[in-house]
């Protein structure tokens, strides 16, 4: 049974800020082929069409090539606050049939950033280097450098998506011009389609063995190891060694509905606490995919838990919307809920925040794993 580590309360605070202002400054950027998401680690790979060219900025035509492809692993699947970034070493971005000889030296990264009301994105990259020895300049290297704008991915929700690339590079080394025109286009051929889009919605639907867990099914787990309660400061408040949850799923779920279950003030319980703990208002957990796994973020509604410390009674709950922790599911084994959550004070004396960490075994359904379809 793994055990969460409690982690230190600044550096949770300082994430917790981060994240908080990362939501709305930038838009949710995600990639999908067909109905579904692609996860981190999908090889997006795409083939010259046509030629392309390198040229001066008045025009003059350095380079040509008629063949050519790129292709590299998503680093994420996205969210609210970063790009899709496509990591690209130096032997995937290839070139054929050039006029003169040309040759990546080294890689880079592309990102994705979803474009408003469309399927499309804009591209950018960093780093890349590519060496044309030219018949009047010798050897130059030009380079996309820090992050530059090359161009626009555009997506298909059920075609073939494809990159139109215009993009100024910077010489690197060399006596060519200073700067160098890039023009190309290319077809991604995997995935297939590719769309660029606003995160949708994420649920989930539950599964033991090959069935479907109907509405209306107990879902129970029993406290694995202990719970610790951490005041800001690191010291350990209370800490219950045995315990255990059980409520009813009020829904199936689907692709875009996270499954919801129900619990009970009295189907909330805790044993050999070193403070008196007890729930005093049940709530909702919702259980949403985690892309590429057969896991689910949990977030909690509602519930409020008292503890009974040397500073009297303090009543604590789930802050809402928020994710406080993760369902490992499981298609053939047990799966656990392990939970690390800050829980807010409502009443009394006590630490105003304090982490709480549990671990969480689920004895039923059994096994149980977390889908997307």
């Amino acid at each position: 049974m793994r055990l969460l580590k409690i982690w230190g309360w600044a550096m949770m605070a300082t994430i917790f800020l981060i994240c908080m202002v990362g939501v709305g400054t930038a838009s949710a950027t995600a990639l999908y082929s067909g109905a579904n998401h692609v996860p981190a680690g999908t090889e997006v790979k795409a083939t010259l069409s046509g030629s392309s060219t390198l040229a001066t900025t008045e025009g003059t035509i350095l380079d040509t090539c008629s063949g050519g492809s790129i292709s590299g692993s998503t680093a994420n699947t996205g969210n609210a606050t970063e790009a899709i970034k496509v990591p690209v070493i130096k032997e995937k971005l290839s070139w054929s049939g050039c006029t003169e000889s040309t040759a990546t030296t080294e890689g880079g990264e592309l990102e994705v950033h979803w474009v408003s009301g469309t399927t499309n994105g804009t591209l950018t990259a960093k780093g890349f280097k590519v060496e044309i020895n030219t018949t009047i300049f010798g050897k130059c290297v030009y380079t996309a450098g820090g992050s530059t704008d090359i161009g626009t991915l555009t997506g298909k929700s059920s075609g073939t998506a494809i990159m139109d690339i215009s993009a100024v590079l910077a010489r690197f080394s060399g006596l060519c011009p200073p700067t160098g025109v890039w023009t190309a286009n290319y077809t991604i051929t995997a995935p297939d389609p590719l769309a660029v889009e606003r995160e949708r919605p994420v649920g989930a639907i539950l599964y033991s063995g090959i069935s479907v867990v109907q509405p209306g099914t107990e879902v129970k787990a029993d406290l694995g190891g202990s719970t610790h309660a951490t005041t800001t400061g690191g010291e350990v408040r209370g800490t219950c060694t045995t315990g255990s949850m059980k409520g009813k799923t009020t829904n199936t779920g689907t692709p875009t509905e996270p499954v919801k279950i129900v619990i009970e003030a009295k189907n909330m319980t805790w044993g050999a606490c070193t403070d008196p703990t007890t729930t005093l208002t049940g709530g909702e957990l919702e259980i949403r995919h985690a892309v590429g796994t057969t896991n689910g973020t949990v977030t909690a509604k509602g519930f409020e838990i008292l503890m009974e410390t040397q500073f009297g009674k303090c009543v604590y709950s789930f802050p809402v919307g928020t994710s406080i922790g993760t369902l490992t599911g499981s298609s053939s084994g047990t799966a656990e809920i392990d939970i690390d959550v800050i829980m807010v004070r409502k009443t009394g004396l006590c630490s105003g925040s304090t982490l709480w960490a549990m671990s969480y075994l689920i004895t039923g359904p059994d096994p149980l794993a977390v889908e997307g379809t």
